[in-house]
């Protein structure tokens, strides 16, 4: 796109953030995010001074589109920000759709922010009968941010999720299959056998039409072995561990998965997934590249004053 044109168009957007609604300031975010543009830090700065002011106004898609953007610029978030953000989710948290719980947890994730018990219940009570609505991506990303922070799941929950990924493992790609899997052995969760047969079985096609990177084959193959746990009872699953090893060349060692990518409001993927060394560790810092490939978060230690004091103002 024309960069000197989306230049004009966040100046403009920074000078009149006062008078955004919510909708506006998120939307303003989310297009500066999804045009990977590099706005400068006193934009930054202006949009969480703004934002800040507006947060018991946010609804529950501007907050999500907010952590979205931010989240994907890789802006390092003061706790004064912070704690108010997630309190207006948790006041929303019923009111989130699908894809808006999905992208609100992964940015969560993404920004180092550990979601709330208050929080991740109320979003459990709120999708426990609607997990059948959530796309496959979607799906992938709460277990990917679920299994980052290591969330204690309750048991219901758990089962309808299994439930409703089972019927939805043919339609998950191969990084959405190797996050699912990810993300259960980062909470302990131990699905049945079934279960893990039909796993197995939609990753063994991936496999056969040579759709599996090494990393995603690297990070099943980690995986599967420690939810098997050598279980005599899946011979299935330790055979197509026995070969995947073959397949990645038998180098696999401590995986982890990342999700460079969030659905945007639109529905969009975003990014391109970042590579990590040949048989090094994955790790989430090598695998999520910020929008503008910058190796280093944006640093708003600042914003703490600013946010404490006022809880206003344009910077």
């Amino acid at each position: 796109c024309n960069r000197k044109l989306v230049d004009a168009l966040s100046m403009a957007a920074g000078a009149k953030m006062r008078a955004m609604a919510p909708l506006h300031l998120a939307k303003a975010a989310w297009a500066v995010a999804r045009l990977r543009h590099a706005p400068g830090r006193r934009w930054l700065y202006r949009l969480l001074s703004e934002s800040y002011r507006c947060l018991p106004a946010f609804e529950a898609r501007d907050v999500a589109m907010l952590a979205w953007a931010l989240a994907t610029m890789r802006v390092s978030l003061p706790d004064a920000f912070v704690k108010p953000l997630v309190a207006r989710a948790e006041a929303l948290a019923e009111e989130f759709p699908p894809q808006e719980v999905a992208n609100t947890l992964w940015a969560f994730s993404r920004l180092g922010v550990e979601p709330s018990h208050a929080l991740l219940e109320h979003f459990f009570e709120s999708t426990d009968h609607r997990l059948s609505e959530f796309k496959p991506m979607e799906l992938s990303q709460v277990l990917w941010a679920l299994g980052r922070s290591r969330s204690q799941l309750e048991r219901a929950w758990v089962n309808e999720l299994l439930q409703v990924l089972l019927v939805r493992l043919p339609e998950l790609s191969p990084h959405g299959l190797s996050s699912v899997v990810w993300g259960f052995v980062r909470m302990g969760i131990v699905p049945p056998p079934a279960w893990q047969y039909a796993y197995v079985n939609v990753c063994r096609r991936h496999m056969g039409a040579g759709q599996l990177s090494q990393r995603d084959s690297r990070i099943m193959l980690s995986c599967l072995a420690r939810v098997n746990g050598g279980s005599p009872m899946l011979a299935k699953v330790d055979a197509f561990c026995v070969e995947l090893a073959g397949a990645s060349d038998g180098g696999v060692g401590e995986c982890t998965v990342s999700h460079a990518e969030g659905a945007s409001g639109t529905g969009e993927r975003m990014g391109a997934h970042a590579k990590a060394a040949n048989g090094a560790a994955l790790q989430p810092e090598q695998l999520c590249c910020d929008a503008h490939g910058a190796a280093t978060p944006v640093p708003l230690s600042g914003m703490h004053a600013t946010l404490g004091s006022t809880g206003a103002g344009a910077v």
